[in-house]
């Protein structure tokens, strides 16, 4: 029982500075911005490998 508990209670506690951090929006728009700029260079280094 407890191990359950305590995953639970460290997920709120996630859950809770994702929100926290989330309600930024530059926070948030900064985290989309690198996210896409990962991807565009995943496929572009792919590309080249290929």
């Amino acid at each position: 029982m407890l191990p359950s508990v305590d995953l639970m209670h460290s997920r709120i506690d996630i859950k809770v500075i994702i929100s926290q951090h989330m309600d930024n929006a530059s926070v948030g728009l900064c985290l989309v911005n690198n996210a896409t700029l990962l991807v565009i260079f995943f496929e572009y280094f792919n590309w080249w490998l290929c």
